[in-house]
Formats: structure tokens, C-alpha cells, sequence
């Protein structure tokens, strides 16, 4: 069961994910256009990234945080699917800590890289 979820969530996102970035990509007509804007930087791309996989790891942060409330309210007292249930927790609130622990990173690696700079103004840190 557990594994079927993963699955199936895991296609679903890329499934999204594929489909939300080739109609941005391929717009009507007009051939291949930079997604990301004219004057795009790796920089830019990255922060962009971030902000969609922290974006949807937030909605399955939410999905699975359901699920074990789920767990816990089919358990009815057996000690076996509550043991189930605080690991399925557990490993949800490691997810949320290292989705929000990554793009926290990002920030503080931006902002060391910003005060190295000769001229901070011509590097912007994104803000959450």
C-alpha cells in the first residue's frame, strides 16, 4: 500500500511538473522562448527551481501529514500501526525540516556570496 503511494505520487508530480513546464517552454506558436525571461542567469534559474520544488514538497508535505493523521485514527489502540504511524510522522517531519532547511541554505549561501561581492548591488539575493 505504502509503496503504491509513493508511486503514485511520484508520477503524479513529474507528470504535473513535465506538462506545467512545456507549455511554458513551447508557448503557441512563437518556437522556443527562455522560460525564465530574457535577461535569465543560473542564479535566477536556481532560485526559480527551488522555489517549485519547495512549492509542491510543500502540497505533499500537506498530503502525507494527512495520510498520517489517517494512520493514526485507523490504528484504534493496535500498537503495531501506531509504531507505523510515528515512524510515517517522523519521516514527514525530516521531509518538511530538509525542504525548508534547503531553501534556508540557499538563502544564507546568496546573502555570504552577496557580501563577498566588490559591488553588492549587481547581485540580488531572491527573497522567499
Amino acid at each position: 500500500m505504502k509503496k503504491k503511494l509513493i508511486i503514485v505520487s511520484a508520477f503524479l508530480v513529474a507528470f504535473g511538473i513535465q506538462f506545467g513546464l512545456y507549455s511554458v517552454v513551447f508557448g503557441a506558436g512563437e518556437g522556443l522562448k527562455n522560460p525564465l525571461g530574457e535577461n535569465a542567469t543560473l542564479q535566477t534559474f536556481i532560485s526559480k527551481l527551488l522555489d517549485i520544488v519547495v512549492r509542491v514538497g510543500s502540497i505533499a508535505a500537506v498530503l502525507y501529514l494527512v495520510y498520517v493523521g489517517y494512520l493514526f485514527v485507523s490504528a484504534q489502540g493496535d500498537t503495531k500501526k501506531i509504531e507505523e504511524a510515528r515512524h510515517a510522522f517522523l519521516y514527514t517531519v525530516i521531509g518538511i525540516t530538509i525542504l525548508l532547511g534547503a531553501k534556508i541554505i540557499s538563502l544564507m549561501i546568496c546573502n555570504t556570496v552577496q557580501a563577498t561581492m566588490p559591488d553588492p548591488s549587481k547581485f540580488t539575493c531572491p527573497i522567499f
